[in-house]
This record gives C-alpha cells, sequence and structure tokens, in this order.
C-alpha cells in the first residue's frame, strides 16, 4: 500500500491505459502487436519528458504528477475536442486557437499549485495509481471478454455459386475510381460532356452503362459492391459514425466477392486502399489517416494528429519539415500511393499468372486532395488542402480530367497484355459536395461504370452497384442470380473526405 503512495506507476499505467481503451472501443480493427508498438512509444515518450521535468524540478513525484496532468489532454484532445463540439454551452471554446491555449493556461496554473502543495503529493499519487489500476483492470475484462466471444457470421454467406456451371475463367480486374462524377453529373452541373474519356472506352472494347451508387460514402458503397447486399444497420437513421465505417471494413476485408472468386479457383491479389483477408491495402500509410482504420483509430486522438488533420493545411511548408508527425501525415502520401496502385496493376496485367485471378485495384482519383490541373501542372500545398478546397469544381474537374489520361493509359496497357480479361471500371459515388443547400441530393450517387467482357454479349445493366456482380456472373459464369431493388441512401456524417 506504501508502493502506491511514493512510486507513480500512474505515469505509464496512463500508456497502458490509453491502449486498453483503444483497444476495446476498436475490437478487431488493432491488433495486439500494433497495441503493444503503440503502447511502448508512448511510455518511452512519457519516460522522456519525466526526465526533462525532474531535471526542471527535482521532486519525482511532482515531475510525474505534472507529466501526467500534461500528458491526458495531450493524448485525450481529440476525445476531449468532440466532446466540446457536441456540446452547446462549450462550442465558444471549440476554436483550436481558444483551446489549446487554454489548456496550456490551466497547465501552468497546476504545475505552480502543485510545486507549492507537496503535502497533497502522496495523496494525488495514491489516488490516481489506484484509479488507473481500476481503469486497466475493467478494460482488460473487456478485452478479454471480447476476444473470447465466437465471431459472428458473415451474413452475405448465403449467396451460393453453381461452380459446375462455370466454363471459363478469364482474368478478372475491378478498377474503383473513388468519388468520379457519372456522366449525367458532369454534363449537368459541370457543363462536361466528358466525351472524349467515353469514346476512348469504347475503341478499347468498352461497353459503358448507367449506373447508380447505392450508398454515398466509400466504405458503405464498397461493403455493398463486394457482398452484393444492402448493409444491415442497428437503426434506420442517415447518422452515422466512425463504428459504422469501421464495421464496413471488417466487410471488406472479408466480402463474399472475394470468396466466391476463390471458390471458382481464382486467386485474389489486392491493389486497394483497403485490407482484403490477410492482404493489407497497399497504401497502408495515408490510407490508414484516411480511413482511420490499424492504431490511426487510438493516435488521431492525439494533439498534433488531430491538429493535422483539422488544420494542418495552414501550417507552412517550412515548418512542417521540421515536424516528423507532420510531414509524415501529409496528404499529399495518396498521390504516390495512387502512382504505385496504378504501377501494381499494370505490372500485374503485363504478366498474367497461369492460374485465372481476380485484381482489386482502388484509386483516390479524382478524390480530394485535387492535386494538380488538367495538364499534370501541381497545385500549390495552399490552394489544394484547405478543405473548402473539396467544393471546387474548376479544381475537381481539372483533376478529373487529368485522371482520365492516367486510367487511358493503365487501359491501354492491360488490354494490350491481357486481351482476354474482364475489366470492371466504376466509380464507388459521384462528386458529393455541390455546396448547395441539397447537400446529399441524387446527383452525388450518379456514378461511372464501363465493362469490357471480350466474346460475351452481356444483357444490358441499368442498375444500381449492389446487382453488378450479380450480373457479371450471370453474364461471365452461368450464373442465375437474382437482383436486389435498387435504392440509393444518403448517409450524414461531420467528416466529408470519408
Amino acid at each position: 500500500m506504501q508502493l502506491l503512495k511514493k512510486i507513480p506507476f500512474f505515469l505509464f499505467l496512463l500508456a497502458l491505459f490509453f491502449c486498453l481503451n483503444g483497444g476495446v472501443d476498436n475490437f478487431g480493427f488493432v491488433t495486439a502487436g500494433e497495441l503493444l508498438v503503440l503502447g511502448l512509444k508512448i511510455a518511452a515518450t512519457t519516460g522522456i519528458a519525466y526526465a526533462l521535468v525532474y531535471l526542471c524540478y527535482r521532486r519525482y513525484l511532482a515531475a510525474a504528477l505534472i507529466v501526467f496532468f500534461i500528458g491526458c489532454w495531450y493524448l485525450f484532445f481529440g476525445a476531449l475536442h468532440d466532446v466540446i463540439k457536441s456540446t452547446a454551452w462549450l462550442s465558444f471554446i471549440k476554436s483550436y486557437s481558444v483551446l489549446v491555449p487554454l489548456l496550456i493556461v490551466l497547465s501552468i496554473l497546476f504545475i505552480i499549485w502543485v510545486v507549492k502543495q507537496p503535502q497533497y503529493w502522496q495523496r494525488l499519487t495514491f489516488y490516481l495509481n489506484i484509479l488507473l489500476l481500476l481503469y486497466c483492470v475493467v478494460d482488460m475484462v473487456r478485452l478479454v471478454s471480447k476476444a473470447a466471444s465466437a465471431p459472428a457470421q458473415n451474413k452475405y454467406a448465403g449467396i451460393k455459386m453453381d461452380t459446375s456451371a462455370v466454363k471459363q475463367k478469364p482474368n478478372v480486374y475491378l478498377i474503383v475510381l473513388d468519388e468520379y462524377a457519372g456522366r449525367k453529373s458532369l454534363q449537368d452541373s459541370f457543363y462536361f460532356g466528358n466525351d472524349s474519356f467515353y469514346n476512348a472506352l469504347v475503341r478499347m472494347g468498352f461497353t459503358t452503362m448507367p449506373a447508380t451508387a447505392n450508398y454515398n460514402f466509400t466504405n458503405f458503397s464498397m461493403a455493398s459492391l463486394l457482398n452484393m447486399g444492402y448493409i444491415g444497420r442497428r437503426d434506420n437513421s442517415k447518422d452515422i459514425s466512425q463504428h459504422d465505417f469501421m464495421a464496413r471494413l471488417d466487410e471488406i476485408r472479408s466480402a463474399r466477392v472475394f470468396s466466391i472468386f476463390r471458390e471458382m479457383g481464382y486467386a485474389v491479389h489486392n491493389f486497394s486502399i483497403f485490407d482484403v483477408d490477410n492482404m493489407p491495402a497497399i497504401n497502408s500509410g495515408s490510407g490508414d489517416q484516411l480511413l482511420l482504420r490499424h492504431t490511426i483509430l487510438l493516435t488521431d486522438k492525439i494533439l498534433h494528429n488531430r491538429a493535422d488533420r483539422d488544420i494542418g493545411w495552414a501550417i507552412p511548408a517550412g515548418i512542417k519539415k521540421w515536424l516528423p508527425f507532420f510531414k509524415d501525415r501529409s496528404f499529399f502520401d495518396q498521390q504516390q500511393d495512387n502512382n504505385k496502385a496504378l504501377e501494381a496493376t499494370r505490372a500485374f496485367a503485363r504478366k498474367p499468372a497461369a492460374t485465372p485471378a481476380f485484381s482489386y485495384t482502388h484509386l483516390l482519383l479524382p478524390h480530394w486532395p485535387y492535386y494538380a490541373d488538367s495538364t499534370g501542372k501541381p497545385h500549390p500545398e495552399s490552394l489544394v488542402l484547405p478543405a473548402a478546397s473539396w467544393s471546387d469544381k474548376s479544381l475537381y474537374l481539372g483533376y478529373l480530367k487529368y485522371a482520365n489520361g492516367l486510367i487511358s493509359q493503365l487501359l491501354a496497357d492491360m488490354v494490350k497484355n491481357d486481351p482476354a480479361a474482364i475489366i470492371l471500371l466504376l466509380s464507388d459515388h459521384g462528386f458529393r459536395n455541390y455546396n448547395d443547400t441539397h447537400r446529399y441530393q441524387p446527383l452525388q450517387f450518379d456514378a461511372l461504370c464501363a465493362v469490357r467482357m471480350p466474346g460475351i454479349q452481356p444483357t444490358p445493366f441499368n442498375r444500381s452497384h449492389v446487382n453488378l456482380f450479380p450480373w457479371l456472373f450471370n453474364n461471365a459464369f452461368g450464373q442465375n442470380l437474382p437482383f436486389l431493388k435498387d435504392s440509393s441512401v444518403a448517409l450524414v456524417d461531420d467528416e466529408p473526405f470519408k
């Protein structure tokens, strides 16, 4: 008992609690290894901070209390900020220019108080040790309980294939262009016909088809497409949370389409922004930040990460280059990841394997940020990164034209090197931010859809994406799968870039 009064275990229990609590809240989306590495990093950083404070004021309990107080609000800044933003009477302090200075002032006042009140050091040490121990034990029990629970069965597993009806097995490529607007929305809202791109597709043997996205957010749209079913949610609310997005990641990882191709003797290859079975996303860096997965789910709460996400664009490049946590999380990483996915898809099609293959490529094109104009000339960072640029139609359209060139080159190479392959080219949803009173209007569901099926005369397709793979399996693999009633659901979220 005396040890709990004299040794500040709470200083390192804070790191354990941060990881355990995050692991419970995000169970299934963060591995034990990732939590361990993150916990060690936080503990090491805490130890360095403690050593520095102790050198300034050689009272070990006081130093521990000071580091703990600052560490608490620094680590859990995101959670605190979310509460403040959602509480009307606290909204006046939600700005970073108000909240951060306020926390700094409170820290200074706490330091002054602690230094002048040594009679409370052991009491606070005992209290915090007991409190953090209880929190950690409770979260350990919760974590073990979740781990012991049987995993939920894939609700889409009931979709059955008659593999005996499959006569031919051409390679199948799924290429998704994120937020690529459909032809109607480009004509009606952008006054741009996109004729040269569609004509190029036709010359390469593609059939362009009218299609509608089922959801206006990527995770939902892809989970629905790849499982050939609508998303089952706890209620009928159109408001979505981060946990809703995370659930979709799990549904994409174990999607029915992948298992169907394996049942038909296909190898599955992943060049997408999502984890697929045991295959990691091709862009495991910036993709983690965009989709908030892996340890980003936890570290997004930390002050510097949350500030980078919210206001990082406003920090001058000259300063950011000296701050690794800002530089590493730059939105410009998406451009490199797109190039990586393009090259991986091109290389794979260049040397088709003897075993039939299904590959999934997901490009953040022409998704914000709009890095270049129609000629490929890079835009300055100050123009691209502010969130307001997302609704700039001229920037979007220029980037879409640039994307057309990249995709046309990719498809031409694929057709040349794997001429018998089936290629599905589509967008997960259309352009979303029309910057008017009808934020979630029908135009954002107008999507690109073009299919190349050599040697096959498919039935017409004028449906939503949830029916695309049943249509493919029926036409190319001798199946007779039923179609679902077409529907589009406009979901609402405060984070516009998913």
